[in-house]
């Protein structure tokens, strides 16, 4: 179990949602080759969630490699990127994620 602001969320829960993140910052690529239009978009959406599951997950709310997370998404929301930069930056990102499974045993 972990300590969130209302009530605790069982460790299965926050698996499944590190894995489904996991899922969400990886489909970036797929958006920004086919459907290039709607990256921003999808990226705000995805912006606005992580900086809740900061502000839910006790945890997360000083933990810096999560702010690197948010930044990154941040940054692709802010400016052009190249295919190139973009597929770097998303498997950084998903690198982030996977440690801090680890680190806090999200796994």
């Amino acid at each position: 179990m972990i300590e969130v602001k209302y009530e605790n969320i069982p460790d299965e829960m926050l698996v499944n949602y590190f894995n489904f993140l996991i899922g969400k910052v990886y489909k970036i690529l797929p958006i920004s080759e086919k459907e290039p239009d709607t990256l921003k978009e999808y990226l705000e959406s995805l912006i606005l969630e992580l900086r809740g599951s900061k502000e839910l997950i006790s945890k997360l709310r000083n933990e810096g490699s999560f702010i690197s997370l948010l930044s990154i998404i941040q940054y692709f929301i802010d400016n052009e990127c190249t295919h190139r930069e973009l597929k770097r930056e998303v498997f950084k990102s998903i690198d982030i994620i996977q440690k801090l499974q680890k680190k806090y045993d999200f796994k």
